[in-house]
């Protein structure tokens, strides 16, 4: 057989908010490889140390339109091309 859980009730949010923040500590900060980063938090924001993609490849990534430049129009397929051919 199993305790009840303990109740908890408090008068406000505030009170509520005041006993959870004297109940739990920070944890401490370590280093580990990426291959074992897996489920892991960072304990500081990630950026990136060089823009990425590092150069301007959105002409080979795909197309843009404006929708007032093909109201009533279609477009037609003109071919297929594989990634990474020309």
């Amino acid at each position: 057989m199993h305790a009840s859980p303990p109740k908890f009730a408090f008068d406000t949010p505030a009170a509520a908010l005041e006993a959870l923040l004297d109940a739990i500590e920070p944890v401490g900060t370590e280093s580990c490889p990426l291959a074992e980063a897996t489920g892991r938090i960072l304990a500081q924001p990630l950026t990136a140390d060089r823009p990425s993609p590092a150069c301007a490849v959105s002409a080979m990534d795909g197309y843009a339109v404006r929708l007032d430049d093909l109201a009533a129009r279609s477009l037609d397929i003109a071919g297929h091309i594989r990634i990474g051919c020309e």
